[in-house]
């Protein structure tokens, strides 16, 4: 590989880009396994190099979800899709630390949002139910502080604690307003 080529490995679970330079290493790494071909990298990259692979729906049901592939020629490794990806399965690093180019040069901004939990409103007959309604499986009991955890990096502030808890939780989302599924628009068969 030559200084300043992008090689791209893709396998079944991730694709990796990676650019060595004379003083940066840029590595970028998506995680297929947790990517859900939601069209929001596409959407904000800046240079197309993001591109939405089609989910394929048999009998009105999805027997491949819906992905992202990506162009190594057209990255730049700037890094917007790393903060905009709701299930948190884009990662970038500089020089093996991890790095968001746009955010640490203060040209994008840093999106507000966390899942806090407040031990003394909880119901605590409700624990189990709590940590199994997460679709996630980012909410454990940490047994020897008695408090329930949410691991930051993963949660997709979907709420359904705050629900679930009967307020314990408060969700700050990084977005406003809401989702409509419009049926009209779907495919005939589709059980939505």
């Amino acid at each position: 590989m030559r200084r300043g080529d992008t090689r791209k490995t893709k396998t079944e679970h991730e694709i990796v880009l990676e650019r060595k330079m004379i003083t940066r290493h840029y590595v970028m790494t998506w995680d297929l396994d947790r990517c859900v071909g939601c069209q929001i990298g596409p959407a904000v990259c800046p240079k197309d190099a993001s591109i939405h692979v089609a989910g394929e729906i048999v009998d009105g049901r999805l027997v491949e979800k819906p992905s992202v592939d990506i162009d190594p020629e057209k990255c730049i490794f700037c890094g917007e899709c790393v903060p905009m990806c709701p299930k948190n399965a884009i990662t970038m690093t500089v020089n093996d630390v991890p790095e968001v180019p746009v955010q640490k040069y203060e040209t994008f901004p840093h999106l507000i949002e966390s899942t806090k939990f407040d031990g003394e409103k909880f119901d605590w007959s409700r624990k189990d139910f709590v940590i199994d309604n997460c679709p996630t499986n980012v909410i454990s009991y940490d047994e020897e502080a008695h408090t329930l955890v949410v691991d930051q990096q993963y949660c997709i502030r979907c709420r359904q604690c705050e629900i679930a808890s009967e307020g314990a939780f408060h969700v700050v989302q990084p977005w406003q307003g809401s989702v409509q599924l419009r049926r009209e628009l779907c495919v005939e068969g589709c059980f939505a």
